[in-house]
């Protein structure tokens, strides 16, 4: 179940309501040298269950992707 967003920072995906509370798969991370958070990256499913999610991302051969939680309550 790929979401098609458009690439976009994981701070910005982090904070829409839709990935609140839920494992983000993440492809094509591309990241600033600056954070561990990737600057560049494109959500290609989530899940709450984090098995559920991987049994997808298996599914899909999906071998590079990077799967991360999005916290409910974060600053900002």
């Amino acid at each position: 179940m790929g979401t098609g967003s458009a690439r976009m920072s994981w701070n910005q995906i982090r904070t829409l309501p839709e990935f609140r509370g839920r494992w983000v798969a993440l492809d094509g991370c591309v990241y600033d040298g600056h954070s561990p958070d990737p600057s560049d990256a494109e959500v290609i499913d989530s899940d709450e269950d984090l098995s559920e999610l991987c049994v997808r991302i298996e599914a899909a051969s999906r071998r590079n992707c990077e799967i991360r939680f999005c916290e409910t309550n974060h600053p900002g």
